[in-house]
């Protein structure tokens, strides 16, 4: 957990004290704690921090030379693992003659309105036709640790959710291996916000296009009440990174290669259709070998280029900055940033599509000159 890739994302946000919009509010209270300009007490310390950001603050605690706050974090934790980590430093700090004031276990009241730890969320990174799996983990006096596990689309919204009652961790494990097993990407812990606001966003969308989804309506519907939906995330970069975007967009052809990204953008029909109907006057040309090859690349980039609207532009743009966050909580900041780059030039609409190397790259190479050269060969043949 120290040295996890979700606590180094995390330690990250506490040094340059930037962090994903749905992640702002505990990072702020972090840095406050950090700060010195509270007086941190078992009374004024809320354990409110998901489990990533509370071992990035006892870590951050412990560099900084704060005693008192790695004492308060092994007495009043809000997680288990950052507990034990806190003790293991205050009795490496004695080790190295730090002063450790000696502190008196008090046993606090038993308050039997206590809320057992829930069960975390995940994500997923999104399939080629903008599927993405969600597992939303809570607790509930009747139903015990709970589970939502929702199946959302960029375009249609929430295409399934399910409620599980008393679930345990085991269990929420083996569903999510079952199912991440569909995907070629990955999976990764979330904030509980960020999972229900994916969900709420997904059942907006849902609504506004007047169908149903598949699971427990009135479950899902009671969790979403008061949740605020997210449909992109606002993603600010320091100067540096700024510096670089340009150059980002050019490396992001390398995108292709990552599993998360290898599905994406495949021709649809309406571009497979407009590029037939370009194509078919080829069939009866006397074009050589050459002339023929130009005339088909220059027909399949027009046809692409056409294919971007501007909705589908800021669509695959929200797509890339949220799975960027999620590249971003592994510990994969160069593709993170890459998709982050590319988000930028989609939303930036005087911009080609074509321009950008992950466009480039992906939609160039599931429609290849000669697969292209293929069918004009092959329709040529049917005339015959």
């Amino acid at each position: 957990m120290p040295t996890s890739a979700s606590t180094k994302t995390a330690r990250a946000w506490l040094q340059s004290g930037q962090s994903p919009a749905q992640r702002v509010a505990e990072t702020a209270y972090a840095l406050l704690l950090l700060s010195g300009e509270v007086n941190v007490t078992a009374q004024t310390y809320k354990p409110c921090l998901e489990a990533d950001m509370e071992m990035a603050l006892l870590l951050e605690a412990d560099a900084a030379g704060r005693i008192d706050l790695v004492q308060l974090l092994a007495d009043h934790a809000r997680h288990k693992p950052t507990a034990k980590q806190a003790k293991k430093l205050l009795f490496r700090a004695k080790q190295r003659g730090v002063a450790v004031p000696e502190r008196k276990p008090t046993r606090p009241p038993v308050d039997l309105s206590a809320v057992p730890e829930p069960l975390p969320s995940f994500a997923s990174s999104f399939d080629g036709l903008g599927g993405q799996l969600v597992f939303l983990g809570g607790w509930s006096p009747s139903d015990g640790p709970y589970c939502v596990v929702a199946m959302l689309s960029d375009r249609d919204g929430l295409q399934s959710a399910y409620y599980l009652p008393d679930t345990s961790r085991t269990q929420q494990r083996e569903m999510l291996a079952r199912l991440q097993s569909q995907f070629s990407g990955f999976t990764t812990q979330v904030a509980d916000a960020f999972a229900a606001g994916r969900i709420r966003w997904a059942l907006n969308l849902r609504d506004a296009l007047g169908q149903t989804f598949e699971g427990d309506p009135a479950e899902v519907r009671r969790l979403m009440v008061d949740v605020e939906p997210i449909q992109d995330l606002e993603i600010a970069l320091d100067p540096e990174d700024e510096a670089q975007i340009e150059q980002r967009m050019a490396l992001a052809r390398e995108l292709v290669d990552e599993p998360c990204f290898s599905a994406w953008l495949q021709p649809e029909r309406p571009l497979q259709a407009a590029l037939e109907a370009e194509l078919a006057p080829l069939r009866a040309a006397a074009l050589d070998e050459a002339d023929l090859r130009a005339r088909v690349s220059a027909l399949r980039e027009a046809a692409i280029e056409k294919s971007w609207s501007e909705a589908e532009r800021i669509r695959i743009a929200q797509r890339l900055e949220i799975t960027a966050s999620l590249l971003a909580s592994e510990g994969r900041i160069e593709p993170a940033m890459r998709a982050i780059a590319t988000a930028r030039g989609l939303r930036d609409l005087a911009r080609p599509a074509l321009s950008l190397g992950f466009v480039a790259a992906a939609m160039l190479r599931h429609l290849s000159v000669e697969q292209l050269l293929r069918q004009v060969a092959e329709g040529a043949a049917r005339r015959a």
